[in-house]
């Protein structure tokens, strides 16, 4: 059918483990897992899943989510940050409690990373600035931007643009931004600096 399905393996055999059916995920997909692993959160176009992996019991709610969704938990495991939509530009928080989405926002950035702050009260997103996105001269505006948001509502407690850091589609030198055609080979340059949030501080490292 095209669909990815997903089921446990053992580890030492690379086998299928009996009695679990298989659960279809859909053609693209963003996972996560919760902090204590019990949970795989799963976002497919259309809708989110909440996998209970020792019961291996699926929970399914209605959601308006595109391709390859960015998602992770908070430290406590009740919530849910996602970023998806056209170009990843809508991040939303889900609270597993309420089986809701309890605060929205659209950024004008395309959003690849993101993460709470260690006590669950922000929520820090990384992203760059696309123009003529979908298009054939796609390419990248401007530095990469930074934003803090606040975990209830998805308030800005401050924004900043990494100057220096060049990250997506870039016209080779001598070529337009306006007019280079990403179909042409050698017509422009793609950087993809590593990134990494420190595991116990609210730190995001950048390597370009």
């Amino acid at each position: 059918s095209g669909e990815g399905q997903l089921y446990p393996l053992d580890p030492t055999s690379g086998k299928a483990l009996p009695g679990y059916p298989s659960i279809s995920v859909g053609e693209n997909y963003g996972s996560a897992f919760s902090p204590d692993r019990q949970t795989l959160a799963l976002a497919t176009p259309g809708y989110l899943l909440l996998i209970d992996l020792p019961a291996w019991k699926v929970h399914r709610f209605d959601q308006e989510l595109g391709d390859y969704t960015r998602m992770v938990f908070s430290p406590d495991g009740r919530r849910l940050a996602l970023a998806y939509g056209s170009g990843g530009s809508q991040v939303a928080i889900f609270d597993l409690s309420q089986d809701a989405v309890i605060a929205q926002t659209s950024l004008k950035i395309q959003v690849s990373h993101l993460n709470f702050t260690s006590d669950g009260g922000a929520v820090m997103v990384y992203g760059s600035v696309i123009q003529n996105p979908f298009t054939a001269n796609e390419t990248t505006a401007g530095p990469p931007q930074v934003f803090l948001l606040d975990a209830n509502d998805l308030s800005q407690h401050w924004s900043a643009g990494l100057e220096g850091v060049r990250d997506g589609i870039y016209p080779k030198d001598g070529a337009s931004g306006k007019t280079v055609d990403l179909s042409q080979p050698d017509s422009a340059v793609y950087f993809y600096p590593g990134l990494a949030f420190a595991p116990r501080g609210d730190v995001l490292y950048v390597v370009h």
